[in-house]
């Protein structure tokens, strides 16, 4: 599968919900684009981009993904910004990751993301509400979700 940018994912995650009519925040978004790497991680063996992953407060952020769409606040993003450049396998994998966490609210993907190994270490020893840039590292979620395949 080619890898392409977070950017890219994020279009097609969010040209796939309007499809589906999903409403989808910048919180959410965050959510999905996670699951999309922590699964491709586990299922395929390889990274579905290479943009960092930060533990923030709220769970995991692609950080340009989050500033293209921070003017959306925690309301409905209207439209992508950029172009969904998914080809084929790439927009199999996001459907199936749409299909098993489209239907959880923003808040209940940050509860479920908070719960996590992955995201739980990045921010060990950190208050809950103290800002973080720490990176969710690669090899924690592929262990992470690895583990949890056939469950």
């Amino acid at each position: 599968m080619k890898r392409l940018t977070a950017p890219e994912i994020a279009a097609a995650i969010l040209h796939e919900c309007k499809r589906r009519s999903i409403a989808v925040s910048n919180l959410k978004l965050q959510k999905l684009l996670y699951y999309c790497e922590a699964w491709s991680l586990a299922l395929r063996e390889e990274s579905f981009f290479s943009d960092p992953i930060e533990a923030w407060v709220h769970g995991p952020v692609v950080a340009d993904v989050f500033h293209l769409y921070k003017d959306s606040r925690w309301s409905p993003i209207g439209e992508a910004k950029t172009e969904a450049a998914a080809g084929k396998d790439a927009l199999s994998h996001i459907s199936e990751v749409i299909d098993a966490y489209g239907k959880f609210s923003a808040t209940d993907l940050e509860r479920l993301t908070h719960s996590e190994d992955p995201w739980i270490h990045a921010r060990q020893g950190l208050d809950p509400d103290v800002p973080s840039r720490n990176q969710i590292g690669r090899d924690a979620m592929k262990a992470f979700y690895s583990a949890r395949i056939g469950q």
